[in-house]
């Protein structure tokens, strides 16, 4: 095949017949791949998208299950671009797309199926009637809670442009750019005369000049100078037109015009990631568990109270049905009660774990059976049925488990207190002495994020179980992996700067498997991280009878505690004991 570029197409014809080639023309595709495409135009990633399409076409999407498309969208779709994505640079647009598609497949939306409307329609046509006649502030604001993350966003975004100061609340509207008086100065705020006072009333014009007059109720004390002298400093700062009128812009657009695209993004920017949304899926339960818990976080479960709105369930079935209570819950009841439950089940048993979503799983179908085919549950049936369901999910998922579904009915509480582990005691993993003349140093990195606060600790036993050396060290911001290997770094450090031990075997055991498998492996080592590996290597090639060793966690627990210790000390610890 022969291709040219920047050469005229008839003159690479004629060549192409004299060399007995076919002749292409850029850009071509090889292996799949386009060449000489510019990747940033979306066209270039349209086989892409339409693999997507082309994929979901042969999912029957009303067949499977929420948590099956989970697991497809896992599995399948998230793998399908990276071919692409390899190579070449996404263009924004392209993964917005791609996200479209993904959001589609999960939540089953088809353009051609109605979709569940979750307000009645005569009331939003009521609605719409009355919007029109309010102000773009106030139909923004009606739309979000004050302290949910969108409405953060909107009471954030939306800045009253000041002119001549008959429209704005002086003290209460956001005129000043990151700031609300209210809130930013709250002593100013108790001392003002007017306290709902429009912006004219707080100054005049003279002589084409704005003047301030803020009235107080007395004079200020001298610990209130410095946030009076802040807020002059401010007021100072506002350049005033008498000849324009006060209006609400959108803070986050040049022209100060509001758009859903850049409302969107600044929520993007905003919103926080809860710590228990990305726990839940590493928790031992089945997809559909996991995926009714993390529903209930989010609030996309149908709750009692939208079923109620779009006339599902009558009035008289406003209440609680396990609890006959007559309140009507904007959320599920586990999600009233065991939220903050849940943010601390990450601190018990595996055990305990699976029998907190067992428990999610067996309420929500008490609840709805309740509901839709009239059936009550009493307390105890919904507990035999957590207790079986929590036995056969632990079995699935840890095949060595020693008890049976029989233990899990009979007393579920000695089960989950039995051990850190859902297996019983191993003494493989507990910590093991060396041999007689031998030293073992073990050693451990901590680390409060990715990255984030870190330290390091380690303590050097002989043969008896004694301690001749143990440190704890803070190492200030950074990741688990690069803590592990500052771990071992440290360790050969303090045994090389001991003459005395130049002749004896040492091991240094690590519960990091990254770290000791780029120590075995000099040429997989992260090229960051290089420096540190000199004094281990050093450590090694000292004498041949020292090795750096993995060893399970349960049989590293001491380095733990004293790497946890060391992300909080402000001091290095460092200890021989010979």
């Amino acid at each position: 095949m022969l291709y040219g570029v920047g050469i005229d197409e008839r003159l690479v014809r004629g060549w192409g017949d004299n060399l007995g080639c076919s002749v292409g023309s850029i850009p071509f595709r090889y292996l799949g791949l386009p060449v000489g495409a510019n990747p940033k135009f979306k066209s270039v990633w349209d086989p892409v998208i339409e693999s997507l399409r082309n994929r979901l076409a042969k999912w029957k999407t009303k067949f499977i299950s929420r948590a099956g498309r989970v697991v497809l969208l896992k599995s399948v779709l998230n793998s399908l671009p990276l071919y692409f994505m390899s190579l070449f640079k996404v263009p924004v647009c392209v993964l917005e797309e791609i996200e479209k598609i993904r959001r589609s497949f999960f939540w089953g939306k088809d353009p051609c199926q109605r979709k569940l409307c979750i307000m009645d329609s005569a009331y939003l046509q009521q609605f719409r009637a009355k919007l029109r006649y309010l102000q773009f502030g106030r139909r923004l604001q009606i739309f979000f809670h004050p302290s949910s993350p969108s409405g953060v966003v909107a009471k954030k975004g939306l800045l009253h442009c000041v002119g001549k100061g008959d429209c704005t609340r002086f003290l209460d509207d956001h005129w000043v750019e990151g700031h609300i008086l209210n809130t930013s100065f709250p002593r100013i705020f108790a001392l003002a005369a007017n306290k709902s006072g429009l912006f004219c009333d707080f100054g005049m014009w003279e002589n084409g000049q704005w003047k301030w007059n803020v009235k107080l109720r007395r004079n200020i004390f001298d610990w209130e100078v410095e946030q009076f002298d802040s807020f002059m400093l401010i007021l100072n700062s506002v350049v005033m037109m008498a000849t324009r009128n006060d209006k609400v812009v959108w803070s986050f657009d040049t022209l100060g015009k509001f758009s859903s695209r850049s409302f969107g993004k600044e929520i993007g920017k905003s919103s926080y990631s809860d710590p228990i949304l990305h726990a839940i899926w590493k928790f031992k339960a089945p997809p559909k568990a996991r995926l009714l818990c993390w529903q209930s976080i989010v609030r996309k479960l149908p709750t009692r109270d939208m079923l109620l709105r779009i006339g599902v369930i009558a009035e008289n079935q406003s209440g609680c049905p396990l609890l006959g209570y007559s309140k009507k819950y904007e959320s599920p009841i586990f999600l009233v009660d065991g939220y903050g439950h849940m943010a601390k089940v990450v601190k018990y048993k595996e055990v305990w774990q699976t029998t907190f979503f067992a428990d999610v799983w067996h309420v929500w179908e008490a609840r709805n059976k309740a509901i839709f085919a009239d059936t009550k549950s009493s307390y105890w049936q919904v507990l035999d049925l957590v207790k079986f369901r929590t036995g056969c999910w632990v079995k699935a998922f840890s095949r060595a488990s020693p008890y049976s579904l029989l233990d899990f009915h009979v007393n579920l509480f000695s089960i989950t207190t039995c051990g850190s582990t859902m297996e019983k005691n191993d003494h493989n993993q507990q910590w093991r002495p060396p041999d007689v003349g031998s030293l073992k140093f073990n050693v451990d990195g901590a680390a409060r994020g990715k990255p984030g606060p870190a330290g390091i600790g380690g303590l050097l036993r002989n043969n008896c179980g004694a301690v001749v050396a143990m440190f704890s060290i803070p190492i200030g911001v950074l990741d688990s992996n690069v803590a592990e290997v500052m771990a071992i770094k440290e360790a050969c450090r303090m045994v090389n700067e001991k003459l005395d031990l130049s002749s004896s075997g040492i091991i240094v055991e690590s519960d990091s498997l990254n770290a000791v498998s780029w120590v075995r492996h000099p040429l997989e080592r992260p090229w960051r991280l290089l420096s540190h590996f000199q004094e281990i290597d050093l450590f090694l090639s000292t004498n041949g009878n020292r090795s750096i060793a993995h060893i399970k966690r349960e049989g590293n627990c001491d380095a733990d505690k004293l790497a946890k210790e060391g992300v909080i000390h402000s001091v290095p610890l460092s200890i021989w004991n010979l």
